[in-house]
Order: structure tokens, then C-alpha cells, then sequence
């Protein structure tokens, strides 16, 4: 699992960061023995208050595992959100899973501007789980007369912030890629979900009432709990948070530099982006066990007890649970592969001699082949006899 770092919040009405890139790759296995070089990307930086017109926060750096200069797995950083009435501009991505759009900056009050959200670009390698190597789309901000909103940074995996490009919709950053073999608890409201790649919030005033808005799972008004690994933007009297270390996930957008009387921001700095993620899984061989030997008489068919598997690993998508049961797919054949007439197993890890198979000694194969296509063997000596004669 390779994550790109987040990036930053826009300073001052600022967007939410773009989520880092996620890939997971399975199709070179880790060696043993082998030494691998292994860069984690660093969240982006937001800009301080005093940034002026370059206000946009800091795009993520991408994560990377690689061996004698081949990479081996690669995922881009989080585009940074727009600031101080400024667009967000993408992160250039050549990786194989890119990170996200940040999101608009509000425009400044009463300028009537509408600030686009950047959007994800297509990763270099395509997936053949249900995960895409494309980072979602940052959400626009605007400012129409004394409202304004900054828009939400977009996730990974292909998961825009609250609505694409050009619509005004409350500022909810993309949920990202939800971790892989970590956690049983898929639900969004846990105290300890988090997701990598998500996108940070942006901020919405109305000059008299402020709210913020962080990514979730789904959309909904942010509330205070630990439920988003994404930054949450920021309001008058709380300052932007950055996305949680380790996730890959945006950093809030910055609050507004003016409000109704009586309110005055804490800050107007965006939120830093959560650093990247490498992460190596150790996969399993499974072990099959079963009968050794099996014999019957011609004419009769004989079946024997299961085969059964052990060790092996479960498919990787988004709805693989540490709790999941490990399916096989079973085979037999004979030493070279070949099919064996008249000798099958089904689904259950049972073995059908026909009445039909000739007579003679088979060694056969049996092959357990789990949800990443590891397998495991093991031999069944069958033996098929003459059939006793019948005096005349």
C-alpha cells in the first residue's frame, strides 16, 4: 500500500487539501532478502498569514517504493487548496495513482467570484480491484454578496468533494480509500475511522453565523468527532486543522480575514497536509491437506473426504474485512497440469474417481488456489483395480 502525502489548506478563505494518491500493488511480490529503497511523501505546508496573493497551500510529495532504481509502486500528493480568492491548481502527477484536486478559495466578500477546485488526474496504471488510481475532484468556492464558502479538497480513489467542479454545495471534503486489512469497523460515525486520502473542508460564512465542514464518509455538517482523518476548516474562533498524520489525507482550508462584528478568526491559515503512507503486507502460502492415497475397482466410482487450505489471503478490494473467511478455488491434474479423464473435484475440496477411469496408478495433483491467486498443493496417489471375475 503506497499513499502520496496530503496537501495543505489555502490561507485566508482558503479550500481543503486533495488527498494523496492510493495504490496497492500486488502483481510484484516483496522478495525477501532484497533491499528496497522506500520514500514516504510528506504532507504539503500551508502558507502563512502574511502570504498575500500566494496563498495557496502546498501540493503533497508523492510516495514510492523502489528496487535498484525500478519502482515498484508509486502514488502522487494532494494538490494544495486555492487561497485569497485565487483557483486551486493541480499537482502535476506522472505516478501510478495520482492525489486530488484541492478546493476553491471563497473569493473575497462581495467580489461575486467563483474559484474552481482543480481536478484529479488518471493514474498511470490502471486497477483491476474495485479501487481507481484517479484522484477526485476539489469544489468550487465562491463569494455572492455577503456569503461566502471555500470549497472542499477532493480524495483519493476517485471521490470528489460535495459535488463536481461548478456547483455550490456545502464544502464537504472527497472521503478517500478506506484502509485495507486494518479495521472491522467499516462504520463512518466510529470513533476511530479513518480513511487514506481524504480531503479536507473548506468554510462557509453567511457574515452572521459561521459553520465548517470536514470530509466525511458521507456527506454531512461536520460535528467534533474523530471520525475523518481529513483537516477541518476553518471558523472564527477555530483555526484550520491538517490532516492526520499517516493518512495522506488534505489539511482544512483557512478561515475568512473578515466576519460580522464581534467575530474576528484566530487564524487564517490553512491546515498542513497528513504525510504519506508505505505499507508492506506479508502474504501467506496456503497450505492444503487432505487424503494421500485413494483407490477403487474399475466399474466402481469412488469419491474421497475434502481437502481443505490453510494460511491463505483474501481478495483485495474495498470490502475485504480482517474478519473475512478465506474462499478456495480448487483444481486437479495430473505432474505436467494436465486435466486427468474421469477424475474431478468440486467446489467443496472433494475428489471423484469415474467407474469409467482405466485401470492403473494416477499421482494427481490437488491445487488450492486462494483470493490473490497464491496457492498451495498437495499429492493424491489413486489407484484404480481390476474388477474380480465371476465364475462362469
Amino acid at each position: 500500500l503506497v499513499v502520496g502525502g496530503g496537501g495543505a489548506g489555502g490561507t485566508i478563505g482558503g479550500g481543503g487539501g486533495g488527498g494523496g494518491g492510493v495504490f496497492i500493488h500486488k502483481l510484484s511480490p516483496i522478495i525477501g532478502s532484497v533491499t528496497y529503497d522506500i520514500t514516504v511523501g510528506r504532507g504539503g505546508v500551508a502558507r502563512e498569514e502574511s502570504c498575500n496573493q500566494l496563498c495557496n497551500g502546498e501540493h503533497g510529495r508523492s510516495s514510492s517504493i523502489s528496487n535498484s532504481g525500478q519502482t515498484i509502486a508509486n502514488a502522487g500528493g494532494g494538490g494544495g487548496g486555492g487561497g485569497n480568492g485565487s483557483s486551486a491548481v493541480g499537482a502535476t502527477c506522472v505516478e501510478f495513482a495520482c492525489g486530488a484536486g484541492g478546493g476553491g478559495s471563497s473569493g473575497l466578500r462581495n467580489s461575486e467570484s467563483r474559484n474552481a477546485g482543480a481536478v484529479g488526474q488518471y493514474g498511470n496504471v490502471s486497477f483491476t480491484t474495485t479501487f481507481s488510481t484517479k484522484g477526485g475532484n476539489g469544489s468550487t468556492g465562491s463569494s455572492r454578496g455577503n456569503s461566502q464558502m471555500s470549497g472542499g479538497g477532493g480524495g483519493a480513489n476517485n471521490t470528489n468533494a460535495s459535488g463536481p467542479p461548478g456547483i455550490d454545495l456545502r464544502s464537504f471534503g472527497g472521503a478517500g480509500a478506506i484502509p485495507l486489512l486494518t479495521s472491522a469497523d467499516i462504520n463512518p460515525n466510529a470513533p476511530l475511522f479513518s480513511t487514506y486520502g481524504a480531503g479536507g473542508g473548506g468554510s462557509e460564512s453567511t457574515g452572521t453565523a459561521q459553520q465548517s465542514y470536514k470530509n466525511q464518509s458521507v456527506e454531512r455538517e461536520f460535528v467534533p468527532q474523530p471520525n475523518s482523518s481529513a483537516g477541518q476548516g476553518g471558523i472564527a474562533r477555530v483555526p484550520a486543522t491538517g490532516g492526520v498524520a499517516g493518512s495522506g489525507s488534505g489539511g482544512g482550508g483557512g478561515a475568512f480575514e473578515e466576519f460580522a462584528p464581534n467575530w474576528f478568526p484566530l487564524s487564517m491559515k490553512g491546515g498542513n497536509g497528513g504525510s504519506g503512507v508505505v505499507s508492506i503486507a506479508y502474504f501467506q502460502k496456503p497450505v492444503v491437506t487432505g487424503p494421500t492415497s485413494l483407490s477403487t475397482n474399475f466399474g466402481s466410482s469412488v469419491t474421497s473426504s475434502s481437502f481443505s487450505a490453510s494460511g491463505g489471503n483474501k481478495e483485495i478490494n474495498q470490502a475485504t474485512l480482517p474478519t473475512s473467511t478465506v474462499d478456495y478455488t480448487w483444481r486437479i491434474s495430473d505432474l505436467s497440469g494436465d486435466a486427468i479423464p474421469g477424475i474431478s473435484i468440486n467446489s467443496s475440496g472433494v475428489v471423484t474417481v469415474a467407474s469409467t477411469v482405466s485401470v492403473g496408478s494416477y499421482t494427481a495433483v490437488v491445487k488450492g488456489t486462494d483470493g490473490i491467486g497464491s496457492y498451495g498443493t498437495a499429492n493424491l496417489a489413486i489407484t484404480v483395480n481390476k474388477s474380480a471375475q465371476s465364475e462362469l
